[in-house]
């Protein structure tokens, strides 16, 4: 379903109730190095824990929004939804409802670093365990995955094979 977007004219609109989300083709999306997930949020409820993108939480990486406002980003040596792998906050009020929030999660292995940005600011770093990622057969989704549908609207989603700089966030 297509809504008000924040960049440009458009952008998803995803609806717990509807189960709506999107399935993408994972082949291309077998990052195991370096990554940066980008995108803008607008929250309509926080409801439950949520997954407004997921690969593979023991793989590439998944995003999860927590009740309380925080997102958790899971990444590992798994190759799919499985241990061993790590998971990294972005602490508390991170997300709040009813306006467009930027977040960008940067995994940068080259310098074993986790970075989660909120609004291009630096919101909370800490130490990468696993390097490489490995990667897993399952789909990439956005708005949902293992957790609950997503409930809000997500605008220029972007995943890079690199770990972005502040700047270029």
């Amino acid at each position: 379903v297509w809504s008000t977007g924040k960049v440009g004219a458009y952008a998803l609109d995803f609806n717990r109730d509807k189960k709506i989300y999107l399935n993408t083709p994972s082949p291309k999306l077998e990052i195991v190095g370096n990554q940066t997930i980008s995108f803008w949020t607008y929250v309509d409820a926080l409801w439950a824990r949520q997954n407004p993108y997921g690969k593979a939480y023991g793989g590439e990486g998944t995003i999860t929004l927590e009740p309380t406002g925080s997102l958790s980003y899971y990444y590992g040596q798994g190759g799919g939804n499985a241990q061993p792998y790590q998971g990294f906050n972005s602490g508390g009020g991170t997300i709040t409802t009813g306006s467009w929030i930027h977040v960008a999660l940067v995994r940068d292995l080259t310098n074993m670093q986790l970075t989660w940005y909120k609004d291009s600011q630096v919101k909370t770093t800490g130490a990468a365990n696993y390097a490489p990622a490995i990667a897993s057969t399952l789909t990439a989704t956005i708005g949902d995955n293992y957790a609950n549908y997503y409930d809000g609207r997500i605008d220029d989603l972007r995943i890079y094979d690199s770990a972005l700089s502040q700047s270029e966030i």
